[in-house]
């Protein structure tokens, strides 16, 4: 088996021969998805956070990675009308109890 980056998903997979039902698992998390992941590991993470964790503009992608990866991450929405009159819904991110023992596993990858 031998690592491959996907820049499409970023993170690195390997592809196992043989087997397709395990074609491709992502073993090791890129470093925009390890910072998320140590964040959410330390509690909720709202969408502003992740912004600045990754640093990025669109933290909901790297959550969608790491779901794909197999972290289960729920998004908890909080309604509200901001100065303007508008009602937003701005997101807080927080791992499953399932979610955190995916996301033990991909980070132990990064310190291996």
């Amino acid at each position: 088996m031998s690592p491959t980056k996907n820049p499409a998903i970023g993170c690195t997979r390997r592809e196992a021969k043989g087997n397709k039902s395990h074609a491709n698992y992502i073993t090791k998390p890129d470093n925009r998805c390890y910072r998320l992941l140590r964040a959410l590991m330390s509690g909720p993470v709202t969408r502003e956070q992740a912004d600045k964790l990754a640093p990025a503009s669109n933290a909901p992608h790297y959550v969608m990675l790491l779901r794909r990866a197999g972290v289960a991450i729920n998004c908890e929405r909080r309604c509200f009308v901001d100065g303007d009159g508008i009602t937003r819904c701005p997101g807080t991110y927080h791992l499953t109890p399932e979610g955190r023992d995916a996301a033990r596993l991909l980070l132990a990858e990064v310190a291996a």
